[in-house]
């Protein structure tokens, strides 16, 4: 899987993370304590209850009320995008440019 295909679910688990962060910090550490470990209960029976959990593919699925959320990713990924072409093209303009002059000055070696 290439990186760019993965950089609108880093940005988005960059920010949810970090509004988990701040949520986490506004509650009372007693209320933590409390609501933890029934939480992780939950989860280890979850897990232990799938036990084909994660042995299947399945395409992304998005609802189309969550996808308003994703449109300025993916414009800022298309821009991504192009800039990076613009730069894959300038450098095979630069090797074609410096292949051509180690050309020239091949052939005009051979002719003297």
């Amino acid at each position: 899987m290439a990186w760019r295909d993965c950089v609108r679910g880093f940005l988005i688990t960059a920010f949810g993370a970090s509004l988990g962060t701040l949520l986490v910090q506004q509650i009372h550490p007693d209320v933590l304590r409390r609501l933890l470990p029934p939480l992780l209960l939950t989860v280890a029976i979850y897990v232990l209850l799938k036990p084909k959990l994660g042995t299947e593919d399945h395409p992304a699925q998005a609802t189309e009320g969550y996808v308003f959320l994703l449109e300025p990713l993916q414009n800022q990924e298309q821009s991504a995008d192009h800039s990076v072409k613009q730069l894959e093209v300038r450098r095979l303009q630069e090797r074609l440019d410096f292949e051509q002059q180690c050309f020239q000055s091949a052939r005009f070696q051979i002719l003297e």
